[in-house]
């Protein structure tokens, strides 16, 4: 809706998320020449109460990005949240554009949206979802000149899906919210994609850090234009112990959402399945979608040694990407999440079961031995923790790979002051580090406080060292700082 003037689209069910209307409107209507006094457009997510349309979600547009003279803006291409940013005044024009010129036709567009606080119809903190529109507003010029372009939009043509498997790689996750009295939290992810049944990973312990490394298969039919496609969801949760209900999901706590787009997906080459590039070409997908090639001489799954670049999983010219957490607008919620999305279309020319694809890799990073060395000089300025101040500290290092865990710690200190500690140790331990320094663990610090005789030992803060700038391998990487002497001459030496 602008103002008075709105457009509805008919009811639909919602499918475990999904709801599909295929409809197409247009309203006429009269607007200020100054842009800037128009009021915004408004995006409704409206649900059926006793025969009634009941708003409770929402989005919130400006006109004058809606209508502009020039290119079209960054968050009208395509993209997600993470890509809708205010366009610069250079972009924008505030009255209505020239005629004669050649108007600009909208992109398919995802548009999250955010829930109405004053219904408070979501219950906790559920993410609102998102909306895939083609939404444009022009004058009575444009209009007539791109009047065939909008009958040639086809939403037909968009029911007319093909077979895929949208296989999602979850790595690791970085800087979680500490949701727990210890600093910590308990975190797992739960996958939702179109109406595919949901699947969820396994839980981690006491991290902010947690690395998952799984692999989950979506079996389902995409158009052919993938921008029109839904993004893969990844809902974080936080388990709470002692949990009253038998479902584990009731004793979660939504932590955020990640959005991770299918438009930077990949797709590898098989040719032992027909995906050739013959065959992908054919599929027409976007030029975001990376093709890479197959392995050369692929061995059978789980059989290549774990070094070997020719081990299933390791996809060699793709990169997975970090995708923020948030609520319900970029920059609301803490952390993210290292995912990769890959596309296998499905030949059923050389399988009578279409969905019949490899069994689900091993997505390891490849490790080389490295020695982790610390430092610990001490603690400053600790604040009283319970209303009680520090009697006797002592740091415990963790840090989480895929071989293992490695912990560390050092002596109870008190001196010079109980609140500010110096330990002055140096510890080395081996570690096998990820050869990609992008999936470098982070390091957790820990800090406790012995009281009363060592009957209390509460955890009385945490901080976490990103070890990428660490790396001597890494292109982050930070060289130590060092200390200059100067040897003096003379008898003294």
């Amino acid at each position: 809706s602008v103002g008075k003037n709105e457009i509805r689209t008919p009811f639909a069910h919602n499918v475990r998320g999904t709801a599909e209307w295929y409809h197409k409107g247009e309203v006429k209507c009269e607007l200020p020449e100054d842009l800037a006094m128009v009021p915004d457009c408004f995006v409704y997510l409206c649900k059926m109460d006793r025969g009634l349309a009941t708003p409770f979600c929402f989005t919130r547009l400006k006109v004058e990005d809606l209508f502009t003279e020039v290119d079209p803006p960054e968050e009208f291409s395509g993209g997600l949240a993470k890509q809708q940013t205010k366009p610069s005044k250079e972009r924008r024009r505030r009255r209505a554009p020239r005629a004669g010129r050649e108007p600009w036709f909208p992109a398919w567009t995802w548009l999250t949206l955010q829930e109405d606080k004053s219904l408070d119809s979501l219950p906790g903190k559920m993410f609102p979802g998102a909306v895939l529109v083609k939404l444009g507003l022009t004058s009575d010029a444009d209009a007539k000149s791109t009047e065939k372009k909008w009958r040639e939009v086809n939403l037909k043509a968009m029911q007319n899906q093909q077979p895929y498997v949208v296989r999602v790689h979850v790595y690791m996750g970085e800087d979680l919210p500490a949701l727990d009295d210890n600093g910590l939290m308990d975190p797992f992810v739960k996958l939702n994609f179109k109406d595919c049944e949901p699947q969820r990973s396994k839980k981690q312990y006491e991290t902010v850090d947690p690395l998952l490394l799984q692999t989950f298969d979506f079996k389902c039919t995409l158009a052919d234009d993938l921008s029109a496609a839904p993004p893969v969801a990844v809902h974080l949760y936080d388990y709470d112990w002692g949990g009253l209900s038998l479902n584990e999901d009731d004793n979660a706590t939504f932590a955020g959402i990640a959005l991770v787009p299918l438009l930077d997906a990949f797709v590898q080459l098989d040719d032992y399945r027909g995906v050739t590039r013959a065959r992908v070409k054919a599929l027409g997908l976007p030029p975001s979608v990376r093709v890479i090639g197959p392995h050369d001489e692929p061995p059978p799954f789980g059989t290549a040694p774990p070094d070997s670049p020719n081990r299933p999983g390791i996809f060699k010219g793709h990169e997975p990407e970090w995708y923020p957490f948030m609520f319900e607008q970029p920059g609301d919620a803490q952390g993210s999440i290292l995912v990769s999305v890959q596309l296998i279309p499905c030949t059923p020319e050389y399988d009578a079961d279409p969905f019949n694809v490899p069994p689900l890799p091993d997505i390891t990073p490849p490790t080389q031995p490295a020695f982790l060395e610390i430092v610990a000089v001490g603690c400053r300025n600790m604040l009283p923790f319970q209303l009680m101040g520090m009697s006797l500290v002592h740091l415990e290092f963790t840090l989480v790979t895929a071989q293992g865990k490695l912990n560390a710690s050092t002596k109870e200190a008190k001196l010079p002051m109980p609140h500010n500690p110096n330990f002055l140790e140096r510890i080395v331990s081996p570690v096998d580090m990820p050869v990609n320094p992008n999936f470098c663990p982070a390091l957790r610090i820990a800090a406790y406080d012995t009281r009363l005789g060592g009957l209390s030992v509460p955890n009385v803060g945490n901080c976490r060292v990103d070890l990428r700038p660490k790396c001597p391998w890494s292109p982050l990487f930070v060289p130590a700082r060092t200390v200059d002497r100067e040897v003096g001459g003379g008898e003294g030496g």
